[in-house]
């Protein structure tokens, strides 16, 4: 069995293990191929756990815990060519200091689940053909946690194959901190999984965070799209 992953957030910690037991798979897409600025090969020894993503500058490391964006990246263009019109809408209400609603487009195959008032929420993809995968699913979270990209606890003998940063630039012309990394598994049944984080503000009043998981760099190429189409309150 693949070992789980947990997100650097205690209190999503929980969360990202119970999704592990759900199902997920975005719908196939065609990938596009994606840019590799950077793969470092870090093993985490079978029976441990590692901290994920690993990035070759340590000073990006902040004293909460999280990593530093990279102010220098540039735009995403990864899952550019995918239209969202006809992916149904969420709308998420959101705290009252930001007032409001947000919302998202995601494709059909993808449940919301609403958690703490909306301060939270993680849509689930399909059942996984594959039992012994991981579920696809996206989290979206709002306020002030971490300062920069989440630090994932990862278990096995993975190593990281993929990492890249971007600016995504969203509906409303804002835009926000990206970062893609891929890690997989060199013992059976020898499965990979991608990752997407994404930090950022909104508004002056709405921070945003994010976590997304699937199998590919397809379903990275859909998450991307997904963040978007999301539309705020201007403020």
């Amino acid at each position: 069995m693949r070992p789980f992953g947990t997100c650097g957030f205690a209190w999503l910690a929980s969360l990202v293990a119970t999704s592990c037991t759900h199902g997920g798979h975005p719908a196939p897409l065609a990938p596009k191929d994606v840019t590799v600025d950077t793969v470092m090969v870090f093993t985490a020894d079978s029976g441990s756990t590692g901290q994920f993503p690993q990035i070759p500058d340590s000073s990006r490391l902040l004293a909460d815990g999280s990593i530093r964006p990279d102010s220098s990246a540039g735009p995403c263009e990864q899952g550019s060519e995918i239209s969202t019109q006809q992916w149904p809408r969420t709308r998420v209400p959101l705290h009252p200091r930001a007032a409001g609603s947000l919302t998202i487009h995601l494709p059909s195959s993808f449940t919301p689940q609403f958690f703490g008032a909306a301060q939270m929420v993680t849509w689930y993809g399909p059942p996984p053909t594959n039992p012994r995968s991981f579920p696809a699913h996206i989290s979206l979270w709002f306020g002030q946690r971490e300062r920069g990209y989440p630090m994932i606890s990862i278990g096995g003998k993975a190593h990281q194959t993929q990492l890249h940063e971007c600016r995504l630039r969203l509906a409303d012309d804002h835009a926000i901190a990206v970062m893609l990394f891929a890690v997989a598994w060199s013992e059976p049944p020898m499965l990979a999984e991608h990752y997407l984080l994404a930090t950022g503000e909104l508004n002056p009043t709405l921070r945003i965070e994010v976590i997304a998981t699937g199998d590919d760099s397809a379903a990275q190429s859909q998450f991307l799209a997904a963040l978007r189409s999301i539309e705020v309150p201007r403020r």
